[in-house]
């Protein structure tokens, strides 16, 4: 337990002034957890959370990635078929894909 609250100090004293905190492994999981049961994002939403344009959105991810995340070719996401026609974007794999490829950094 005392090296729990050595390396929380430490992470802490090393993550001042940056965008980041710390947190537990269980706050983690919850956190993960319940994007899970969040109803799927629509394209405006994926754009909103994504702080891009839904054009920039569509070009950059759901496009260009289009052959993994495309759900008709063994991905998740759903495409709108038509103009007028849904998006189907599941939040959770949605935020893994985009932060493990490091797509909003491009």
């Amino acid at each position: 337990m005392d090296s729990d609250i050595v390396a929380v100090s430490l992470a802490r004293k090393l993550l001042i002034g940056t965008d980041f905190v710390v947190i537990t492994k269980t706050q983690a999981d919850v956190l993960a957890h319940s994007d899970e049961e969040l109803p799927p994002w629509d394209l405006n939403a994926l754009a909103k959370w994504a702080k891009r344009s839904p054009k920039w959105v569509k070009v950059n991810i759901l496009y260009r990635y289009r052959q993994k995340l495309d759900f008709d070719r063994g991905g998740w996401v759903t495409y709108s078929k038509a103009k007028g026609s849904p998006w189907k974007i599941p939040v959770a794999k949605t935020k893994q894909f985009i932060i493990q490829h490091e797509l909003l950094s491009k």
